[in-house]
């Protein structure tokens, strides 16, 4: 796995390309340990001051559908594979016929941090927790630390919170130098860009 050229968070994705060439479409996003599944979302493929978005090959092991009833007009939608294959696939959903687009490849895409941030959680995914665990959760939940009026599991979440707004908050020295995201880029792109400006799955 590459390591991006700007801060960033790794995800895994199918792509969708639009016909402008200035940004992706990201189908059944997962990070990379799977525990999260994001919402279907927009990205821009360059920003700020031509930097470029980063992304690799992964793997062709997954199927995944997208609904061709939320295709957009900028979208690219390829009608054959490789092989001469249909990727249109028509099937009934509550008694309406539905086509859907199958894509097999899937790639890692490096989320700029700024960005990361304006994705939706679709859902997590739970593993089950084992007796001694769940005890061990239990005397965390009501355990109270003797300097504090809060239990340790609120005080150890309450500090993993703070630590995640520090991760994604840029340094000083990249806020001044210009190097990194400002605030305003992905707003910025949007004006440069109305094409996907009305997209809801953008903002």
């Amino acid at each position: 796995m590459n390591n991006s050229n700007y801060q960033s968070v790794p995800v895994l994705a199918s792509v969708i390309g639009s016909k402008t060439r200035k940004a992706m479409y990201l189908v059944n996003i997962t990070s990379m340990d799977g525990e999260k599944v994001y919402k279907d979302k927009w990205v821009p493929v360059q920003w700020g001051q031509g930097v470029t978005i980063d992304w690799e090959y992964y793997s062709t092991s997954e199927l995944v559908e997208f609904p061709l009833k939320n295709k957009s007009e900028v979208m690219i939608i390829e009608k054959h594979n490789a092989y001469g294959k249909s990727n249109i696939v028509d099937r009934l959903v509550n008694g309406k016929s539905q086509s859907y687009y199958q894509m097999t490849d899937r790639f890692i895409v490096y989320i700029p941090t700024w960005l990361i941030k304006n994705f939706e959680i679709k859902y997590r995914k739970t593993s089950k927790v084992d007796k001694d665990k769940a005890k061990e959760l239990d005397q965390l939940t009501y355990h109270h630390n003797d300097d504090s009026p809060y239990s340790v599991m609120e005080d150890t979440v309450y500090m993993s919170e703070q630590a995640m707004e520090l991760e994604y908050r840029p340094s000083a020295q990249r806020m001044l130098s210009g190097l990194e995201y400002e605030n305003d880029a992905l707003a910025q792109w949007e004006i440069d860009n109305p094409e996907y400006a009305m997209d809801s799955n953008l903002l």
